[in-house]
């Protein structure tokens, strides 16, 4: 077991195979090295890998996107509870064991805390497989994919949030629609 202290997933680290954060930061397992959320090569990557799976799961497990979209309102209708103070967003959903889920692409940070069960990760910055409680934020305009090893209660926590229509508000649907940190960058050189 190590003690970490402090360990910010948005940079790369380097950890075991398999530790137990004693700070309630949760339990990881198979934490491959994580990448600076400002590396575009690798997260392009891992996104277009997550759009290829995602695309697999409506064509293999509900026949059409239609049937993967009825199926995803199916699961908020029955398992999300949204929750708001002033205009913090909070979304605690519970995700039974063994469902395969993508999610939607935000446009604003966000914390994911989950409180309970054991979940693998498929992140634009690497993959993860974790036991909560655990404690992430995902960066800025990214997707997650994931399966559920156990029930598992997951909240996602998004500030200055003010339309009636929260998911609307905190969630895009093509990629173009948000400012990268790649997409901040100015050509240095010689014209």
């Amino acid at each position: 077991m190590y003690n970490l202290q402090t360990v910010n997933y948005s940079y790369q680290v380097a950890i075991p195979h398999e530790y137990e954060d004693t700070n309630g930061g949760g339990r990881v397992a198979g934490l491959q090295e994580l990448v600076p959320a400002d590396n575009k090569e690798v997260r392009i990557t891992n996104r277009e890998l997550i759009e290829k799976f995602e695309s697999a799961i409506k064509v293999h497990l509900h026949d059409s996107e239609e049937a993967a979209e009825e199926a995803r309102k199916k699961l908020n209708e029955e398992h999300l509870v949204e929750h708001r103070i002033d205009d913090t967003y909070v979304r605690e959903l519970f995700i039974p064991a063994g469902k395969v889920v993508v999610s939607k692409l935000w446009n604003r940070e966000r914390l994911w805390i989950i409180a309970k069960g054991k979940v693998t990760l498929k992140l634009e910055t690497g993959d993860l497989e974790v036991e909560g409680p655990f404690v992430y934020q995902p960066p800025l305009g990214s997707k997650v994919a994931f399966y559920t090893h156990t029930d598992t209660l997951w909240f996602a926590v998004a500030g200055d949030v003010v339309s009636d229509n929260p998911e609307e508000e905190v969630t895009v649907k093509n990629y173009d629609e948000i400012t990268y940190p790649w997409d901040l960058l100015e050509y240095k050189g010689e014209e």
